[in-house]
């Protein structure tokens, strides 16, 4: 609503408006149409002397109210999608009346209908019958395309025509109807991230003519038509993204395999700071952004390129915890000074081995007193840990025991703790008898077959 216009609520409640009298809608009064001895001429005169009253009380009562007052919250809602008539009908004036007031074509408006203006409340978006902006719908219309669900699919699912919908996707119109809108904002949610019953050509022809997927928008900026999803941002938060996914064993790749309009030679340059003028398009920001909401807390198959971050001392997601990573000024934690020796503990590693993609060989002693203390919680006895952990020696449960027993061993900070424990995958791991053997990085595809 627009800024600085309340609602006006009586002090004690007067009940809706009553309708005019359409018999008596000619004998005018200073309050309105009154005929006397007409039971809707009374109700209506009653509720109107009860209205003023309640104004006068709450020192609210003007004969006259500047239009500007009331036209901010009417025109508010006729944004939003109810049409003048809705309005109307709820606040006991004729359409036409509320389009005059909305463009303010009336210098001032009586206080009983400026309150019951105010007393309209906003409807839900499925019985909204006006018209709004066709930005976030042709957006999401698009998207849908692009994961094969055609717009002829997305119409018998709403019930809206075909055409209809067609004329949407095009830049031509600029405006649809509310309760439509919001069927394809629901439809959108509940089948976008799923493949539809589309050919493989009308797929084609969506990337073809520019459509972009559904990653390439961020919740908050799919409806804001001033977003503009080619516009070139500095690479900082991507950068930072990125790095914080490779932490976690996510290449560049593996990024681009399950987000196919992304580059891995840019996404990696990107990362590594390659070039002095790197910079993004903001979609591929958003998918970034997505990859790192649905990856940034789970292990992923490129081991050698978490060994890399570890040593290069890239920010892990859980670095950002009460920070805002989309925020170039903000640096998250402190950043490591690169002439001072490494902290002794890493949090990639530790969700690492906690998920079975670290050895014992790469985990100094406060990293391994952390996993074994966790997966002891998890149920599992020193010798599955030792299995989990690929522990050297000829005694690997009786090394884990003898490390749990060592007092002087280094502690894991209280604070670092208690975050893992909330951020790490907390399942528990599957326990291997191939001692030695480190998991080789595979795509997208086959480890979510081999994990389902």
């Amino acid at each position: 609503m627009s800024a600085g216009v309340v609602p006006f609520r009586a002090s004690r409640p007067v009940g809706p408006r009553p309708p005019r009298c359409a018999q008596h809608r000619t004998a005018t009064v200073t309050r309105g149409s009154y005929s006397r001895g007409c039971e809707v001429c009374r109700v209506r005169a009653a509720w109107y002397f009860r209205y003023r009253a309640a104004l006068i009380r709450d020192g609210r009562w003007e004969p006259d109210v500047p239009v500007a007052k009331v036209s901010g919250y009417v025109s508010d809602l006729y944004e939003a999608g109810m049409s003048d008539r809705q309005i109307g009908d709820r606040a006991g004036l004729c359409p036409d009346t509320v389009g005059r007031i909305r463009r303010e074509k009336y210098p001032t408006v009586t206080a009983v209908t400026a309150a019951a203006l105010f007393g309209v409340e906003l409807l839900p978006a499925s019985e909204r019958l006006g018209m709004v902006d066709v930005t976030g719908t042709r957006r999401r219309l698009q998207a849908l395309g692009r994961a094969a669900h055609p717009t002829t699919v997305v119409a018998v699912a709403i019930g809206s025509a075909h055409k209809t919908l067609t004329a949407w996707t095009g830049k031509q119109c600029r405006a649809a109807v509310c309760s439509q809108a919001a069927g394809v904002t629901a439809y959108y949610e509940a089948h976008v991230r799923q493949v539809g019953p589309g050919t493989i050509a009308s797929v084609s022809r969506a990337r073809n003519a520019g459509w972009l997927p559904w990653y390439a928008w961020r919740e908050d900026e799919i409806d804001d038509p001033a977003v503009d999803p080619f516009a070139k941002l500095p690479s900082t938060v991507a950068r930072r993204k990125l790095r914080a996914l490779a932490a976690m064993a996510w290449g560049p790749e593996h990024i681009a395999a399950e987000y196919d309009d992304l580059d891995p030679a840019r996404l990696d340059r990107i990362m590594r700071d390659q070039g002095s003028h790197v910079w993004v398009y903001r979609w591929e920001l958003s998918a970034i952004g997505h990859a790192l909401d649905a990856y940034g807390d789970v292990p992923g198959p490129a081991y050698a390129l978490a060994v890399e971050a570890r040593e290069d001392r890239w920010q892990t997601a859980a670095a950002w915890d009460g920070r805002d990573i989309d925020d170039p000024q903000d640096r998250g934690r402190a950043q490591p000074d690169p002439d001072q020796p490494a902290p002794a503990y890493s949090e990639a590693g530790i969700a690492l081995a906690l998920s079975g993609h670290t050895v014992r060989a790469d985990l100094n002693d406060v990293e391994a007193t952390f996993v074994v203390a966790t997966l002891r919680q998890r149920g599992l006895n020193d010798h599955e840990i030792a299995l989990h952990l690929r522990w050297p020696g000829k005694d690997p449960h009786g090394a884990v025991a003898r490390l749990m027993c060592d007092d002087r061993r280094p502690v894991l900070p209280p604070e670092l703790a208690a975050r893992l424990t909330g951020w790490v995958d907390d399942r528990a791991p599957r326990v291997s008898g191939h001692k030695g053997r480190r998991p080789g990085a595979t795509n997208l595809a086959n480890r979510e077959g081999a994990a389902a």
